[in-house]
């Protein structure tokens, strides 16, 4: 099972955004950035997989998952694992609501996030369905397998050994360029970049783009 997460919005959302949105980034780490105001729940993959929300392994997700929750606590957001498959989790009721065992009054964003495993064609399936229908999906590459394509977005993410040079932009700035934080500076590293020219643009570094929003 992929390694997942839902935030419910806290905000009503923009007629665009009713649509479905959906951003990805290259590094899991950048949905750190966003946490403060997201309601998040958490799948359980199976025990071992040092990719999950349990594991304190350095590519685990436990560290993660409790800064969540201690956030979500201060603002009275909920934070919870969940233990069902992921198609069923984002395919709710024949009407794509969102399963009444979650109790939110507001759709959700689904969040993947260097996953053990990336959802395979029913799932994704399920999930541009979702975002249809108004959900939100975050998904960010894993480190050690950055080959990940999503089906009918036009959204990629390649490794830097694909990386051509009509793919980049000369910047030896050595400079995160992101519109997520105004101030302070960040420190990016990554192994990969992302192709989506439908998108715009949330992370550069290097002269390619690492995290992206589409709605």
């Amino acid at each position: 099972m992929a390694e997942a997460l839902f935030h419910e919005r806290t905000r009503e959302p923009t007629p665009v955004a009713n649509r479905g949105r959906f951003t990805i980034d290259a590094l899991w780490l950048t949905a750190i950035l966003v946490a403060g105001s997201m309601q998040y729940w958490f799948p359980n993959v199976r025990p071992g997989v040092s990719h999950d929300s349990y594991s304190t392994e350095a590519d685990g997700k436990k560290a993660f998952y409790l800064l969540l929750r201690q956030e979500s606590e201060k603002r009275k957001l909920h934070v919870a694992r969940s233990f069902y498959p992921l198609d069923q989790e984002v395919v709710g009721t024949s009407s794509r609501k969102i399963p009444d065992r979650l109790k939110l009054d507001n759709p959700p964003a689904l969040c993947l996030l260097g996953p053990h495993r990336y959802p395979n064609a029913e799932e994704w399936t399920a999930i541009l369905e979702w975002i249809q229908a108004g959900g939100t999906l975050v998904i960010a590459a894993r480190d050690d397998h950055p080959h990940l394509k999503i089906p009918l977005v036009d959204i990629t993410v390649r490794p830097l050994s694909e990386l051509g040079e009509g793919d980049q932009v000369v910047d030896d700035s050595g400079l995160v360029r992101t519109t997520l934080v105004t101030e302070g500076n960040l420190y990016w590293e990554s192994g990969a970049w992302i192709d989506a020219p439908k998108a715009q643009p949330l992370v550069q570094f290097g002269g390619t783009v690492q995290a992206v929003i589409q709605e």
